[in-house]
Formats: structure tokens, C-alpha cells, sequence
């Protein structure tokens, strides 16, 4: 019998994992959440096919060209409604004998180039002496110098022996093939040549940029100019151009300059924005496991699955997200805005901008925060939203509470003072303007606080989901 879960959980690390594995826990990992080092599956691979083991091998090198993880199987899944990536919701052990880990793992040696080390396929029971039980494929992390690790099959013909081969990576909660253009790029060049000759010449510049004087900034009046172009050209170069997106701008009124945007070493605000602080496990935050690279000295950008981000040397922040199923909305036709993925994410961005604000040379007397909703009227569905959380699930369903949007695209444009600043209360505002926008009072915004008259962002509600 299934049990299905109450409630979202991650699990904190590996190690947990594999002592709940071990024991024959499996209930305990009933509501867990899918992420960048874990998968779950209902079913086995279709070792009978070639499509069946070209999905096995493809899912062992995404983690191989990641940080490595574990695949399970054995596990039923389904979309969360306060995480954007999949929970756990019942144990689906079966018969060892319908699963030979021995021959996953010779599909594995014979599908994978280069072998993954220390591979490990096993059989675990759901207790002892269990007849039923799981499948754990475990990934550990390889390394860099045997990078990437390719799917590739030598097709046999009559007159040509040819090698099909494939790249993909763990991004998120999702193993993502290369597209062939950044393929062909990374096979020309060289993957770890190209990362390794952006470090040098990312230090390089960096002490170049401390030696001498700060550079002349722009004159605000341009640099408000350049926002809509600046948000535009980070939403053309994201994997998801053209779809319904968020944009969230924020940028200082008089331009600064960011002290360690270009260096490549610990405790800069690069390393902070390839690592940036998560709310929690599972949300949605600013965290792609991708680094940043630099775009004619002008800027950082570093592109994730669903999610770019552009810092520019001047103090600009530019974060796009998908807005539509997938990322921001639920997975149905009438994409419709989770709204604590809108809020979470709007939060984020705002608090993030907090430790542009201590990288600057000289913090300026406000910012502005612009945030953009485009294509919200893509193939005639218009995005919808509804009032409350995302648990209350009779707003959620009841048609008479959904509003759609009534345009195409939504934008507003907030100024805040540095010396007050307080990412609670930004997000909050800008919150509150798309909610009425889409014709709720303002009191439908949630995931709300009040404190002493002011309304703020509730970290501790998000937190909970």
C-alpha cells in the first residue's frame, strides 16, 4: 500500500541518503524534493531498447559532467506545489529479479565515454529479507580531467561504422542534453581549456581594474536609458527567449562600480553570484551550479537552466526567469502563476542586491528596481494568477477567484533608499503592483507580514512553504 506524503522536505545531503537507503527506509523519503544531486523514478529503464538504455546512460553522465548524485528507482513522483521541482509521494518497491543491476551496469560501460569511476548500481531490499525493494545508481563526483562524459553508440551499417554521441549535465532538478551549437563549440575549443583561460584572464583583469583609477561611470540618465535594453538582451541570450518570462532589474541611480566583479578569487560578489545564499532547499532561488563568464568586459553573466543572471561592472543586476510551466507556473495549459514561487523568486532578487550594494566603491542614495512580465498572452493562453498561497487550494481551483492577465506584458519601476533598504519591503511593493494589476486588492498579496504599519515579505512563511 502507498503512502502518499503531507508535506515537501529535501534531504540535507548525500550521507542522509545513503543511511536511510541502507536501513530500508524508504517511507522517510516520502515528500522529499527532487534536486541538482537527486532523481527519482517510478520505473525501470527499458533495457530492451535503444531508447531505454541511451535515458540510463544519458542520466548517469548528466550527474558525471555535474557534482555527481544518486538515481532512485523505485519511487513515485509528482510536480510540487510549493517547490518548483518533483517530491517523492509513495514507495513503489518491486521483485529484484525485474532489474539486473549487473546489466544496467554493462549498458553503462558500453553506452558511457569515458567510464564513469566508481560507478555503483545495487539492488536494495525494502527491509530485511525483503522480496521486493529499490534500484540506487550512484554517481560520485569524477574528476575535472576526465570531462565531459559522452553517450555514444557505434551504429553498425552495411557500408559505414559510424558514433552517435550526446552531452548532457544535471542542471536543478532536471538532466539536460547540450544543445549542438554550444556542443560543436565546447568540442572545438575545449571545455576545461576555455574555463581555465577565462580564470587566468579574469584575474588578470581584475588586477588591472584595482591598479589604476576607478573607471568613469555613465551618467544616470543613460543608465536608466540602458535598462530596458540591458533586461531585453539577458532575456534573448536565456534558454527560454521568446517564452513567458519575469525580469527583475535593479540598479543603482547613480552609477558606481563594482570592486570584485572580475576576480576569480574566494569572497568576491562573482563567486557570490555563481553561489548565492538559498531560502531554502528546494525553492525558488537564484542558484544555477553554472559559473560566470565574461561578457566584453562589461559584465558577468551566468546562464542556468531556467534562470539568467547579468551583473555589470556599473552595480546593474539583471535576473530572467521562465515564467511559464516548468519554473514559475504550474505544469497545465492555463499557466497559471505559483504564487510562491512569484514571491520567492521576487524576494530573492531583492535580497541579493544587498551585497551588490557592499561590493561598490561608493553606494549610491537609492536604486531602482524595475520588474518586467513578458509574453504573458503567448499561442492566445493568457497567464493567470489567483489570491493566496499556493496551499490554499480552494483559490486555486475555484475558476471565479483566477484572474488572467489583461495584457501582453506587465512593467513597474520602484525607487528605494540604500539607507532604508530593506529587500522585505521592495519585494513586497513590487509584489503588490502586479497583484493589482491583475485585479486583486492589495491584501491578496501572500506570504505576508505587518510590522509597525508596513507590510513585508514573510522569510519565515516562505520558508515553511
Amino acid at each position: 500500500m502507498e503512502r502518499v506524503h503531507t508535506a515537501s522536505a529535501m534531504i540535507e545531503n548525500r550521507e542522509a541518503l545513503e543511511s536511510m537507503l541502507s536501513a530500508g527506509s524508504f517511507d522517510q523519503l516520502i515528500g522529499t524534493v527532487e534536486n541538482y544531486w537527486f532523481d527519482a523514478k517510478e520505473q525501470p529503464y527499458d533495457t530492451g531498447t535503444d531508447a531505454g538504455k541511451r535515458s540510463l546512460a544519458k542520466d548517469i553522465t548528466a550527474f558525471a559532467n555535474a557534482e555527481g548524485g544518486v538515481v532512485l528507482i523505485g519511487f513515485r513522483t509528482k510536480a510540487s506545489a510549493t517547490h518548483f521541482r518533483d517530491e517523492v509521494i509513495a514507495v513503489r518497491a518491486f521483485d529484484q529479479k525485474l532489474v539486473d543491476a549487473g546489466q544496467y551496469q554493462k549498458i553503462a560501460d558500453e553506452w558511457i565515454y569515458p567510464p564513469v569511476e566508481r560507478l555503483e548500481i545495487v539492488w536494495l531490499p525494502q527491509g530485511t529479507g525483503a522480496a521486493k525493494g529499490v534500484i540506487v545508481i550512484n554517481v560520485p563526483p569524477q574528476r575535472a580531467e576526465l570531462k565531459p562524459f559522452l553517450v555514444a553508440k557505434t551504429v553498425d551499417a552495411t557500408k559505414i561504422n559510424e558514433t552517435i554521441f550526446g552531452y548532457a549535465e544535471r542542471r536543478g532538478d532536471a538532466n539536460e542534453p547540450l544543445r549542438v551549437g554550444d556542443l560543436q563549440r565546447a568540442l572545438r575549443v575545449g571545455l576545461h581549456y576555455e574555463r581555465t583561460l577565462e580564470g587566468r584572464l579574469s584575474a588578470i583583469e581584475a588586477l588591472l581594474q584595482n591598479a589604476g583609477p576607478p573607471q568613469v561611470p555613465p551618467q544616470a540618465s543613460e543608465t536608466q536609458q540602458s535598462v530596458t535594453r540591458r533586461s531585453r538582451d539577458a532575456y534573448q541570450s536565456s534558454d527560454f527567449a521568446n517564452d513567458r518570462a519575469m525580469l527583475l532589474t535593479v540598479y543603482p541611480v547613480k552609477p558606481s562600480e563594482l570592486k570584485t566583479i572580475f576576480s576569480s578569487a574566494d569572497e568576491t560578489i562573482r563567486r557570490k553570484l555563481e553561489n548565492p545564499p538559498v531560502l531554502r532547499s528546494g525553492g525558488w532561488d537564484l542558484a544555477t551550479q553554472q559559473p560566470g563568464v565574461i561578457i566584453r568586459g562589461e559584465l558577468v553573466r551566468i546562464r542556468g537552466f531556467r534562470r539568467i543572471l547579468d551583473l555589470y561592472r556599473d552595480g546593474t543586476l539583471v535576473v530572467g526567469c521562465l515564467a511559464s510551466d516548468g519554473f514559475l507556473a504550474w505544469t497545465s495549459p492555463e499557466q497559471k502563476l505559483n504564487p510562491i514561487g512569484l514571491v520567492e523568486m521576487t524576494y530573492n532578487v531583492c535580497a541579493f542586491y544587498t551585497f551588490v550594494l557592499e561590493d561598490m566603491r561608493s553606494k549610491p542614495e537609492a536604486i531602482e528596481i524595475q520588474m518586467d512580465l513578458i509574453g504573458l498572452h503567448n499561442d492566445g493562453v493568457r497567464t493567470k494568477l489567483a489570491p493566496g498561497t499556493a496551499n490554499q487550494v480552494f483559490y486555486q481551483l475555484v475558476t471565479d477567484y483566477i484572474h488572467a492577465a489583461p495584457d501582453e506584458s506587465f512593467a513597474i519601476r520602484k525607487q528605494f533608499r540604500t539607507a532604508e533598504y530593506d529587500p522585505r519591503s521592495a519585494a513586497y511593493q513590487l509584489l503588490r503592483e502586479v497583484y493589482l494589476w491583475f485585479g486583486f486588492d492589495e491584501d491578496k498579496v501572500p506570504y505576508v507580514m505587518e510590522r509597525e504599519g508596513e507590510r513585508l515579505i514573510d522569510i519565515d512563511a516562505l520558508r515553511r512553504g
